[in-house]
């Protein structure tokens, strides 16, 4: 899968991944994390997600990171956003007041241009990535955080041979595999979601558990 396989995502709209609205679960489950004011939150392959706008006014200071130059510009005029836009070390950087935008490879990001991470939300960055992907992504991940850092990871767990992905399914057992050696890991709620899910229902999925975790850098 690569980067171009998300410009035609998002040049030919679909989409599908993105909601008109902040997810369910972020408003019920960030609040555990206990984050002070101010704290840091990167947002891995954010989109246009309406979720920065609330991460933002919980008074936190927002970090999103985001392949395509075209899902950062809709989600500048649909919000009615005038950023600043500068050029960091081959990214794109668009910053409105607490938020800060990079347009770029999320692979090439450095611990430098993040500074201290407090905690990751992550609704559909991990679902989004094949089996190789998703290891380069934690071991990305590995490299920006650092010993208390946290995460909010939103997963999927259903039939794969029901429906190809992505959004790929990410059980318990592989994000175990995944993190288990650098992160505890805490299952915090597991619901079945999938009349939230037409795309996947017109596929063929027979059964959806959308899950949250909590996890920690040990």
């Amino acid at each position: 899968m690569e980067t171009d396989f998300w410009h035609r995502r998002w040049q030919r709209q679909e989409i599908g991944f993105h909601k008109d609205e902040v997810h369910l679960f972020l408003p019920r489950f960030f609040p555990r994390l206990c984050l002070p004011d101010g704290a840091r939150v990167l947002v891995p392959l954010c989109g246009k997600s309406l979720d920065l706008l609330w991460l933002r006014e919980q008074g936190y200071q927002v970090l999103g990171v985001e392949l395509s130059q075209q899902a950062v510009e809709e989600f500048c005029q649909e919000n009615r956003l005038q950023p600043a836009i500068s050029k960091v070390d081959g990214f794109h950087c668009y910053q409105f007041e607490q938020l800060r935008i990079y347009c770029g490879d999320f692979f090439a990001l450095s611990q430098q241009q993040t500074g201290p991470i407090a905690a990751v939300y992550d609704r559909g960055s991990l679902v989004a990535l094949p089996s190789k992907m998703r290891r380069d992504y934690v071991r990305q991940l590995a490299r920006l955080l650092n010993t208390g850092s946290q995460m909010l990871c939103i997963s999927y767990d259903f039939d794969q041979q029901q429906r190809p992905g992505p959004p790929f399914s990410v059980p318990q057992a592989e994000l175990s595999e995944l993190f288990g050696d650098w992160c505890t890991l805490e299952k915090l709620h597991s619901e079945s979601t999938l009349d939230k899910h037409q795309m996947l229902q017109a596929a063929g999925v027979q059964a959806l558990q959308e899950e949250v975790y909590r996890l920690r850098v040990a």
